[in-house]
């Protein structure tokens, strides 16, 4: 059954509550927008909680380019690639269970799966390391 846009409304995003981080970054609380730095760290947070804020900035970023790289028409199909494969690296990482490394193959395979997208694994491995990652 396809639900409208009614339906959806005030619905969380992936489980993420205001002010909280989920899958595709921090989802923002009531009263904060884009122009924000993002909500002040608690009292006494010290410099992990800083760069957890700045990756969530980051992810939502990315998010929001693959978004316009699998609707705007006008790119050219080297950078919707190259969006789309950081994007699939992106899940990757975080599919990935702690400890393990992941692999340009898993990369590979995500972007074909969600994105329906080919890559090389000289694009697999660069999106890797464009998001934060070594591989393996």
């Amino acid at each position: 059954m396809i639900y409208g846009h009614h339906r959806a409304k005030g619905a969380s995003v992936l489980g993420a509550l205001p002010g909280q981080y989920g899958p595709f970054g921090r989802r923002p609380a009531p009263g904060e927008d884009d122009d924000r730095q993002g909500a002040p760290l608690a009292e006494g947070a010290g410099p992990r909680a800083a760069r957890v804020q700045g990756r969530g900035r980051a992810v939502t970023m990315l998010w929001r380019q693959v978004l316009a790289a699998l609707t705007d028409d006008t790119l050219e199909d080297a950078e919707r690639e190259q969006i789309l494969a950081r994007g699939a690296a992106q899940l990757v990482i975080r599919r990935t269970p702690d400890g393990r490394q992941p692999t340009p193959q898993q990369v590979l395979d995500t972007a074909f799966h969600e994105f329906a997208l080919l890559l090389t694994v000289d694009q697999a491995r660069a999106a890797l390391l464009e998001v934060g990652q070594g591989c393996g």
